[in-house]
């Protein structure tokens, strides 16, 4: 009846407006918690885990000061990278619909999660070779360089990639995954869109900073622990 419509609209504006408050709140919370992320990671990878340690200026703005037996480097002077391609995708025999007829290959689809153990598209052997493809060995540091730029993971499996992403050769993965995307993208360029954009020459002249191997393993080690809690959380 009328009567009860009106008692129901009425009953359900108070349980939903409750419901869209909270989930505003959680929501607000979800930012702010992706943000201490961030924020822990920038300050781990940047000035150490000591706060007594002698500091010294890096010459760099968004780095700022960093521990003073730190050195400010580029990509290309502590690693190498290389991206992938993609086959003919007019040739339908150059790809595959399972991982029995072909072999993984990643898109920045892929990416996203800390491990990637399982690809959404295959190539065969015949688009591998099309491109002259190099496999990707299980533990390569990847990262995206065009759309999403910045996104990072390590390969659980071995595999091949497209040209949107680079496979870094020489790195402490366990380390570099937290940071490598930081600085490229701190080096990109905007398109005509406003969005970031990096290249080859970009990527190879970004500036980092590079602790020695000891202090990877434990800056590692600690941002492991902090956003894995914070991940809980969100």
């Amino acid at each position: 009846s009328q009567e009860e419509q009106h008692a129901i609209a009425s009953f359900l504006d108070d349980r939903t407006s409750a419901i869209d408050s909270k989930v505003s709140a959680l929501e607000e919370k979800e930012q702010s918690l992706a943000e201490l992320r961030k924020s822990i990671i920038h300050e781990a990878v940047t000035k150490g885990l000591d706060p007594k340690v002698p500091m010294k200026a890096s010459g760099v703005d968004w780095i700022g000061d960093i521990p003073a037996h730190w050195e400010v480097k580029r990509v290309k002077d502590i690693c190498s990278y290389v991206s992938g391609d993609t086959p003919d995708t007019k040739n339908a025999s150059y790809y595959s619909s399972s991982s029995e007829k072909g072999y993984p290959w990643l898109t920045i689809g892929d990416l996203g999660s800390r491990y990637v153990s399982e690809a959404k598209n295959y190539i065969s052997l015949d688009g591998v070779k099309s491109k002259n493809m190099v496999l990707q060995e299980k533990g390569t540091l990847l990262m995206s360089f065009e759309l999403s730029v910045g996104l990072t993971s390590i390969t659980d499996i071995a595999c091949y990639t497209n040209e949107a992403i680079a496979a870094f050769k020489g790195l402490n993965t366990q380390y570099w995954y937290y940071c490598i995307g930081l600085f490229c993208k701190k080096n990109a360029k905007e398109n005509i869109y406003g969005a970031p954009l990096l290249n080859k020459s970009l990527i190879l002249n970004a500036l980092l900073v590079e602790p020695s191997q000891e202090e990877q393993q434990a800056i590692a080690a600690y941002l492991d622990e902090r956003t894995t809690l914070i991940d809980q959380s969100i």
